[in-house]
């Protein structure tokens, strides 16, 4: 297995105060690029006190249950549906023009798959200037990441891009 992907412990990852890009869901397939995704009590951190991952995707196929905000888009559970088996996942549209604030997802295979050269920090990516803090990310690089340029080989091949 490939070290860059975790399969397990999605659950354990945190999107509140993260970042995402251009979201591609088509085929009961979704991937979705973060920035400082935040990981605890997961093999990339073992600890409780969360650590911010820079570059990495959400990869989901064999969808079988998904809500975007309110919306149930797909739902191929029906009776069997039980919410304790769902992923919980938002964060801060970068494009700004995705309309989505909370997606809820229940999928026969999903992981977390990290760039190539990613870095793990205490501290937050920041991929903008807000009012609490200062970029502290390439914007070229930031560019190309949230509009899924230079995708992974796997995830190309997965997304038919």
């Amino acid at each position: 297995m490939n070290n860059f992907i975790y399969k397990e412990f999605l659950e354990e990852i945190s999107t509140f105060e993260s970042y995402f890009g251009k979201v591609i869901q088509h085929n009961n397939k979704m991937l979705i690029p973060y920035i400082s995704l935040g990981v605890s009590e997961h093999p990339l951190n073992k600890l409780s006190k969360m650590k911010y991952i820079d570059y990495c995707y959400t990869v989901f196929m064999g969808i079988n249950y998904l809500k975007i905000n309110d919306n149930i888009l797909i739902n191929n559970l029906f009776d069997t549906y039980n919410l304790i088996n769902s992923i919980y996942l938002g964060g801060n549209d970068l494009l700004g023009n995705q309309n989505i604030y909370d997606i809820e997802v229940q999928a026969e295979n999903s992981f977390l798959q990290l760039s190539e050269n990613y870095n793990i920090s205490e501290n937050y990516w920041t991929p903008i200037n807000t009012p609490n803090f200062r970029k502290n990310m390439d914007e070229n690089t930031v560019k190309n990441f949230i509009n899924n340029k230079k995708l992974p080989k796997n995830l190309s091949i997965i997304f038919d891009i």
